[in-house]
């Protein structure tokens, strides 16, 4: 099992415990609070929700109220603080879907359209906010690539793929440097450039 696989299933199997009532940990306490500058947004464990709270440890936020089985996973903020990118998991098949919300949880929505037999999950926004990159499996998070897309879910282009030979290798976690984007560089073939964890086996 590849670690993207691992930790995907570890996830999983925690929101099914959590919904069962059967975790150890209690789920954060929700109170409502202002937006305020630098707030950090976070998925729980147990839960499978994610929250919002203020860098002091105040005006902590619930923003998704998923039913068992579906989790909100890898939150990430747009550059101006408006919404926040994240990963709709189905707990049965590890199968996320990317969607954005407002950033005090309102108006969730799809941004790209599925692709049967794939996850999109690991998902960062560019520096300026015009592209999204974002890490592709098949289901149960396994054979993993990384794609860039628009922000509005349109132009996904492959990075970096799996390869089977001669090393089979599986790529997850992308992460953009602060330079990158349309406004500055590196870039590589007229997009921003990225780093991601590669596992070779």
């Amino acid at each position: 099992m590849t670690r993207a696989a691992a930790v995907l299933r570890t996830l999983a199997v925690a929101a099914l415990l959590a919904a069962a009532g059967l975790t150890t940990g209690a789920a954060p306490a929700v109170a409502a609070g202002p937006l305020t500058p630098g707030r950090i947004a976070f998925s729980n464990f147990g839960t499978g929700q994610i929250y919002a709270v203020n860098p002091d440890g105040t005006g902590l936020v619930q923003l998704t109220h998923y039913p068992q089985g579906i989790s909100g996973r890898f939150p990430d903020w747009s550059p101006d603080g408006s919404r926040i990118l994240f990963a709709r998991v189905n707990n049965s098949n590890f199968v996320g879907r990317i969607w954005i919300m407002n950033a005090d949880g309102t108006g969730q929505r799809r941004i790209a359209s599925d692709v049967p037999g794939r996850s999109d999950v690991w998902l960062v926004y560019t520096p300026d906010g015009r592209h999204i990159v974002f890490t592709r499996c098949l289901a149960f998070g396994e054979q993993c690539s990384i794609w860039i897309m628009r922000s509005d879910g349109t132009h996904r282009h492959l990075l970096i793929p799996f390869l089977k030979q001669p090393n089979e290798t599986s790529s997850f976690e992308p992460k953009v440097s602060p330079g990158s984007g349309s406004t500055g560089s590196p870039r590589r073939s007229g997009w921003p450039a990225s780093t991601a964890r590669t596992r070779a086996r």
